[in-house]
Formats: structure tokens, C-alpha cells, sequence
């Protein structure tokens, strides 16, 4: 009897140690998808076509696809080019990330704001997104404004 206590002793505290590592491993990833979720954001903010190039390149995969209610793209250049549009027509504009990033099983979830060169916010959204196997983005589904309460 006392060496069953013994062994579901040393099975408890190691059950309880996996779920300590598996948790900070969780937070860890949630960090850097974090900082890859900024850097995108940064690429929709930046007028230098190169640079933007080089934040893509970071943080998108190169077959990823971009969806919106105005717009669908599929790979970097593409993203790239419709950014730099977007930058065209709303010059010193920037996207900036206006909530926590949520990540389970390879989707991030994020809000973000849409800011405008005087500072003010001239509309809010969410993204919802996919990551590659190697950790960049594979997909992003956005959406304008704030989700509507049932009546």
C-alpha cells in the first residue's frame, strides 16, 4: 500500500510539472506570435515599399492569402502591393493592434485600429488568421467594425 502511494506520488507530481512546461512552452508561443502579429502591423503601416517587403517576408508565408470585406490576395507581393495602395490613399496612416493576441491550434485571433495621420482612430476591426507550419501567417480574415448584438 505504501509503495502504491508512493508511485501515484511520483505520477501526480510529474502530471503536475508536464502541465507547468506545456504552459509555459504555451506562453512562450503566444509571445512571439504576438511579436509577429506586431510586425504585421507595422507592415501595414509602412510607406517604404522595401522595408514593408522585408517586414512580410518575417512574419508571411509565401503562398498566404489576405481576405477583407474589400479586398482578396493570395501571396507576399500581392499583400505588399495592396498595402502600399492602402498607404497611397490614406497617407501616414498606420494599423495598430488594439487588443491581446488570442492563439490556440495554429489560429490567432486579434483586434486592431485603423489610425489616421492626425491620430485619430477612423475605424476598428478584428483579424482572424492561420499559421504556417514554419510559424508565419498562411491566411488572415479580417473584419470592419465592431460585431453587431443580436436585437
Amino acid at each position: 500500500m505504501q509503495f502504491a502511494r508512493q508511485i501515484l506520488f511520483v505520477v501526480l507530481a510529474l502530471s503536475v510539472s508536464a502541465v507547468q512546461q506545456a504552459q509555459a512552452a504555451a506562453e512562450a508561443d503566444k509571445a512571439a506570435v504576438t511579436t509577429m502579429i506586431d510586425r504585421y502591423c507595422n507592415a501595414w503601416s509602412e510607406p517604404d515599399a522595401a522595408r514593408r517587403q522585408q517586414l512580410l517576408d518575417q512574419v508571411w508565408a509565401e503562398d498566404g492569402t489576405y481576405t477583407d470585406p474589400l479586398s482578396n490576395v493570395a501571396g507576399r507581393s500581392n499583400l505588399s502591393a495592396l498595402i502600399g495602395g492602402f498607404l497611397q490613399q490614406y497617407p501616414g496612416s498606420r494599423i495598430v493592434l488594439a487588443s491581446a493576441v488570442d492563439l490556440h491550434h495554429e489560429r490567432v485571433r486579434f483586434a486592431w485600429k485603423w489610425v489616421l495621420a492626425d491620430g485619430s482612430t477612423t475605424m476598428e476591426g478584428m483579424d482572424f488568421g492561420e499559421l504556417a507550419s514554419d510559424g508565419r501567417l498562411r491566411k488572415i480574415v479580417g473584419f470592419f467594425g465592431p460585431v453587431v448584438p443580436l436585437p
